[in-house]
This record gives structure tokens, C-alpha cells and sequence, in this order.
């Protein structure tokens, strides 16, 4: 499975592809990256995003370090943005587009800092913060690239530390009632979620020949 299609992205109109390995190597990177900036076992990096490569890059490069990722839904407002944000105490965000960040920055006055920002558009208009640290995700992947091999050791030592009860994701309900609370998932729940996914796309393969191709229509 190592070089077919991993993740498909549709940008302008088409589909382009990145293979097992080369989602592989790219959480490898964001995770050296993260390493190299200080980021703990336990601390929690926040992603406000529309559904995406960096999404998932930025989920699994987390949780390879023992991190918490806390996922915001891309269409909350900007008082649910920062109810979370404050909440939670990130010290890494991400961000997709314009449109959220600002979301962010209204709250400014009510976050726990020092905070990382990794932007996603490249073309995002930054407000410099003396306790704010802005990234592209792409910059990023390119100092973890650079950092890999004096890391890997350290963030493979890393990831064997993890336990199954360990907390992995915070997941915040819609708040429609009250305000929204936070659900902590744990590696083994999301280890057990992905056995049985496993074992229902073999099951397809060996019944169907069928290699499994799945679509997200997750926001």
C-alpha cells in the first residue's frame, strides 16, 4: 500500500493525491517540527479548519508526540471560537483561511499565551503579537524535513511512551443548550475505532477485490 493513493485534496477543480508514504514521511516532519518548538506530551494544539491534508497531517503529528488536538468546527461563531479557545489553553493553533483567523484575533484580548499560529493559506494578513508566533503549515513541514533525521529517534522514544488510556482528542459538543463541554477521547478509543474499520475494508478486499476508497464529507 506504501505508494498507492492515500488522500485525495480537491483543489481548483481537481483531484490531487498523496500517497501512503508520503503522508507517512509528512506527519514525520510536522511532528520533528513541533518537537523542535518545545511542544510537550499533554500540551493541546487547536485546529480550526474546513476538512483537509493539513488537517489530518496536523491531528496525527500531534498525536505521534503524546499531544491533545482539540478540532473546532470551522462554522462556529466567533464568541464559540473563543469560549474553546479559552477553555482549552492551546499553545498551537491552526488555521485554514483568513475567515478564521480573524475569528481568532477578535478574542485576542481572552487567550492563554504565549500561542503558535500555523496557517494553512499562505496568503493569510497576520496582526503581530509579541507573544504570537506565526507559521505556514508548508514552512513548517520544511524545518521538520530538515530536522527528521537528527529527530526521529527522539520522537519514535516519544510516541512508545504513549499509553492507551492517555488522552489524544478533545472533542467540544455543539453547545446548543449550554455551553459546549469538552469529551476527551483516549489512543485506545481511537485505536479501537480503526481495528474495526480494518477489519470491515479487508473483509471487503478479500470478498470483492476491492482496494476500500472512502470520501469525507465532514465540513
Amino acid at each position: 500500500f506504501a505508494e498507492r493513493p492515500c488522500l485525495g485534496t480537491k483543489r481548483n477543480g481537481t483531484y490531487t493525491y498523496i500517497t501512503h508514504n508520503e503522508l507517512r514521511e509528512k506527519v514525520s516532519y510536522f511532528a520533528s517540527a513541533l518537537y523542535d518548538r518545545g511542544f510537550q506530551k499533554n500540551e493541546h494544539l487547536v485546529i480550526l479548519s474546513e476538512n483537509s491534508e493539513e488537517w489530518i497531517l496536523a491531528d496525527l503529528g500531534t498525536m505521534t508526540l503524546g499531544g491533545v488536538v482539540i478540532p473546532i468546527y470551522p462554522n462556529l461563531s466567533e464568541s464559540q471560537v473563543s469560549f474553546v479557545m479559552q477553555h482549552c489553553e492551546p499553545t498551537f493553533l491552526l488555521v485554514s483561511t483568513q475567515f478564521q483567523y480573524n475569528k481568532v484575533m477578535k478574542g485576542l484580548s481572552d487567550l492563554i499565551l504565549p500561542l503558535t499560529i500555523l496557517t494553512v493559506d499562505e496568503n493569510i494578513i497576520v496582526n503581530t503579537h509579541s507573544s504570537i508566533t506565526h507559521i505556514s503549515i508548508s514552512q513548517l513541514l520544511e524545518e521538520g524535513k530538515k530536522s527528521w533525521l537528527q529527530n526521529q529517534e527522539k520522537v519514535m522514544a516519544r510516541m512508545h511512551e504513549i499509553a492507551e488510556a492517555d488522552i489524544c482528542s478533545i472533542i467540544y459538543t455543539s453547545g446548543t443548550t449550554n455551553e459546549p463541554k469538552g469529551v476527551m477521547l483516549t489512543h485506545e478509543n481511537f485505536a479501537f475505532s480503526a481495528i474495526n474499520s480494518g477489519q470491515i475494508q479487508l473483509k471487503r478486499i478479500l470478498e470483492r477485490g476491492l482496494i476500500p476508497r472512502d470520501l469525507a464529507l465532514l465540513p
